[in-house]
């Protein structure tokens, strides 16, 4: 039986977090809330799984600092390619050290 064209799908969000342990629980935490999940750990690696997806994502959530470039800096990349993907942010930086995030190319400000 194939599934009906109406049928509702699963909302798609692609995780970027360099940590091993954060991408496990968000995984996680999102797939119990009904997501479907692409993960991925730095920027070409999101690059490379984006690529790859055929389907639609609906959004982004990206580490800030990751240990291949800016997690601002490569949304805007990867949201060219898919213009309807919203894009969040994340950072586990103390507030003490959000300034340097706050210089970012983007103006990105916490």
């Amino acid at each position: 039986m194939q599934p009906s064209p109406h049928a509702r799908r699963s909302p798609v969000v692609c995780f970027v977090d360099d940590e091993a342990g954060i991408r496990h629980i968000t995984n996680r935490l999102l797939r119990t809330r009904g997501f479907d999940v692409l993960t991925a750990s730095s920027v070409s690696d999101a690059e490379r799984v984006l690529g790859d997806y055929e389907g639609e994502v609906d959004a982004l959530l990206m580490d800030v600092h990751l240990p291949d470039g800016w997690g601002s800096v490569a949304a805007q990349r990867l949201k060219a390619a898919r213009p309807g993907m919203a894009v969040v942010y994340t950072t586990g930086l103390p507030a003490r050290n959000s300034s340097s995030i706050s210089s970012s190319p983007y103006g990105v400000k916490w």
